[in-house]
């Protein structure tokens, strides 16, 4: 998707999946950004500026969006969003692998729609659930342990 495009998509969403690479600058936490179509970063400035009134959740399906400098852990692209008024955000603390979360995102969104009152928090631990039950190559924590909601529950 081009920078147009989010923007525009942005406007009415309640629900932001943005799944894409994110690259931390451990130095120079706000030149952190997430990559779109074009090259364009998306960095804490362009996400400051997007009109997100109506959503609810933006979920950042790329690596490192939950972490920050040492003493600056605060400032991440999830706080960016924070910062832009959207009241909870799902956010990856290291480098994850791209099979294991689509399918902690499948059964993320499977379980918002199964149980549209639970609310996002029950709905990632679900996920994380039946990823466990499921036996396969992500069982393992380490596959998808990496995803944590900012905000609101």
């Amino acid at each position: 998707a081009t920078y147009a495009n989010v923007a525009a998509a942005v406007r009415d969403a309640r629900v932001v999946h943005l799944a894409t690479h994110g690259s931390l600058d451990p130095a120079v936490p706000a030149d952190s950004y997430l990559l779109l179509a074009e090259g364009y970063r998306l960095d804490v400035i362009d996400i400051a500026a997007l009109q997100l009134d109506q959503t609810d959740l933006v979920v950042l399906s790329a690596c490192e969006t939950g972490i920050g400098k040492p003493g600056l852990e605060y400032a991440t692209l999830a706080r960016a969003f924070a910062l832009a008024k959207v009241p909870t955000v799902v956010a990856s603390y290291w480098k994850v692998d791209d099979g294991a979360t689509a399918s902690l995102m499948e059964a993320f969104y499977a379980s918002m729609r199964d149980h549209p009152d639970s609310g996002f928090l029950e709905a990632m631990a679900a996920a994380q659930r039946s990823l466990i039950a499921s036996g396969g190559r992500y069982a393992d924590p380490a596959a998808w342990a990496a995803f944590t909601l900012f905000g609101k529950p």
